[in-house]
């Protein structure tokens, strides 16, 4: 830690500079940052959204009430209020509320169209079910919901929790993967810069060991210049990520189910920690790998 927050006055002639080897190597650095973050951010709102989503409909449930054709429709206003009778004595239920036609063409629109025609369609009438506690017993609900209204089915909705949990866990696997890309790669890349530089200076090098210089003397004097354009590269690129939120609008839908990942509170705290820490990851990965690369070449020479 201390090698890359200091800096030596006089260092020797193969301590980078400002020439095109830091220009490259900070421009790498930022761009690596900014994947990495950006990786990092998509993670996050992953689980965000899919934390959002499960709990939201972890508190609701649907029951579906089918009734023969044939039967008419009383039959199927009264096997809708058998199973609203069932639900209001249901320990765990909050309320239940058949959901009417107008609310359900809303639900079909996006995929029949604003102008279908529902009503010529068989479906099912629904009933929408808040949940209150730990919820109802499942089992039980679902067996007195068909003995009062045969043909009632209870949906929690756990078909659509489970995927939508495994997709975000798989969504974070791959933010991870990717900032370990980022750091390999950015390893690489200050590794490879660094042999350039001492095969570059070989004749400084001998020079200095000449006058009595320990490999180690020079493998710091510019070990502490890389890390430090990787750690401000690093870090003004994680920081055009870390903006990135902010300009994104929020997205929502009439249901309650959030899925965007605002500019609140959370975030405002989050990425100033994110840009810190990437730009501290990538100081301390470009000082790993150019003592690395400082230790090989030098060994070798």
């Amino acid at each position: 830690m201390r090698a890359l927050f200091s800096r030596r006055r006089g260092g020797p002639p193969i301590a980078p500079g400002g020439g095109a080897i830091g220009g490259l190597l900070a421009l790498v650095a930022a761009a690596m940052g900014f994947l990495a973050a950006a990786a990092a951010i998509a993670g996050l709102a992953a689980g965000e959204v899919a934390g959002r989503w499960s709990a939201d409909l972890a508190r609701v449930a649907t029951v579906r009430v089918w009734t023969p054709e044939a039967e008419g429709q009383g039959a199927r206003e009264a096997a809708v209020t058998a199973a609203l009778s069932v639900l209001a004595v249901t320990p765990g239920v909050a309320e239940a509320r058949l959901i009417d036609e107008a609310a359900q063409r809303a639900l079909l629109a996006p995929w029949l169209g604003a102008e279908a025609d529902v009503s010529a369609l068989p479906l099912p009438s629904l009933i929408d079910v808040r949940l209150e506690g730990a919820g109802p017993d499942v089992a039980d609900v679902s067996r007195q919901l068909s003995a009062a209204a045969p043909g009632a089915e209870w949906d929690d909705h756990g078909e659509w929790r489970g995927p939508l949990i495994r997709a975000a866990e798989r969504v974070r696997q791959t933010a991870v993967a990717g900032v370990a890309l980022a750091a390999a790669a950015l390893a690489a890349m200050v590794a490879v810069a660094a042999a350039a530089t001492l095969w570059s200076g070989a004749g400084v090098v001998r020079t200095l060991r000449m006058i009595g210089a320990e490999d180690t003397f020079i493998s710091r004097a510019f070990a502490g210049p890389f890390a430090l354009r990787a750690t401000f590269g690093a870090g003004a690129g994680a920081l055009a990520a870390a903006a990135l939120p902010f300009t994104l609008p929020q997205i929502g839908v009439e249901t309650g189910l959030e899925t965007g990942l605002a500019a609140g509170a959370d975030l405002f705290v989050l990425a100033p920690l994110l840009v810190l820490s990437t730009a501290l990851v990538a100081g301390l990965t470009a000082l790993a790998a150019t003592r690395a690369a400082a230790w090989l070449v030098l060994r070798r020479g």
